[in-house]
C-alpha cells in the first residue's frame, strides 16, 4: 500500500489540478467574449454614468491587468521546470532538487 500511495496522491492532484484548470479556461473565454462582444456598450455606459475620464481610467487598468497576464504568461512558458534538454550523460538533474524520501516512510509516533 506504501507503494501506491504517491501514485494515488499525485492522482488526486492531477485530477484536481484539470479541474481546477477547466474552471479557469471557460472563465477566461467567457469574460474574453463578453468584453469583445459588448466593449462599445459597456464604454457608452460607462462615459455616460462615470465620465469620460473614469471610464478611460477603467479600461487603462483593464489593459494593465492584460499586460500584466501577458508578461507573467511568458515567464511562465520561459519557465521549463522539467528541463527536457538537460545533458542526460551526467546522470545528475538540472538545477536543486529536494529530497523528501526519507521523509515517507516515517510517521508521527
Amino acid at each position: 500500500m506504501n507503494d501506491w500511495l504517491p501514485l494515488i496522491i499525485t492522482g488526486i492532484f492531477a485530477a484536481f489540478g484539470a479541474a481546477i484548470w477547466a474552471f479557469v479556461s471557460n472563465m477566461l473565454k467567457k469574460f474574453d467574449q463578453i468584453i469583445s462582444g459588448n466593449a462599445k456598450k459597456v464604454d457608452l455606459f460607462t462615459e455616460k454614468y462615470m465620465g469620460d475620464q473614469a471610464s478611460d481610467d477603467m479600461w487603462r487598468q483593464l489593459r494593465y491587468i492584460g499586460e500584466s497576464l501577458v508578461r507573467v504568461s511568458n515567464e511562465m512558458i520561459a519557465l521549463d521546470s522539467f528541463r527536457k534538454n538537460g545533458d542526460a550523460n551526467t546522470g545528475e538533474p538540472d538545477g536543486v532538487i529536494t529530497d523528501v524520501s526519507d521523509q515517507i516512510g516515517r510517521s508521527d509516533k
